[in-house]
């Protein structure tokens, strides 16, 4: 069977099955290790185990509870007229021309051009190179 990202983050720890190496998932019983039942285990606590804590609370599929931190930050941190810092930010880059972004798509195209120069040289190439530098200084002399 195949669960999605979602059920599983819904996952509590009444999901984990306290005698068996276990979680329930919309109640299919889903084998797991017994080290990794242990870990989960620890996060239902020494209690009676009624209530029901998300395992991965800090998880989110759809990005919204990052994109709220961002912008409750971006409140409390930046201007009041200025705008807010969203994930979606991290997607272009800074651009040479003051106040502009540069689009990833566009940076990936100037990545894609291979330079006229090679930037990578061989350990053979390098050491003639030095040589040669070093003769010319040595002949300036």
């Amino acid at each position: 069977d195949r669960f999605t990202i979602k059920q599983v983050l819904q996952l509590t720890s009444l999901d984990i099955v306290p005698d068996d190496a276990a979680v329930l998932i919309e109640g299919d019983e889903v084998g797991i290790s017994w080290g990794l039942q242990t870990l989960l285990f620890c996060l239902r606590g020494k209690g009676e185990g009624k209530r029901a804590h998300r395992l991965f609370a800090n998880l989110d599929v759809t990005g919204k509870t990052l994109e709220r931190a961002m912008l409750d930050a971006s409140k409390e941190l930046l201007p009041a007229d200025a705008k807010p810092v969203l994930p979606a930010a991290f997607l272009v880059s800074p651009s040479v021309l003051p106040g502009t972004r540069t689009p990833s798509a566009e940076r990936g195209a100037v990545r894609n051009i291979k330079p006229i120069v090679p930037f990578h040289h061989t350990r053979t190439e390098i050491k003639k190179a030095l040589l040669d530098a070093k003769k010319r200084q040595h002949l300036q002399r």
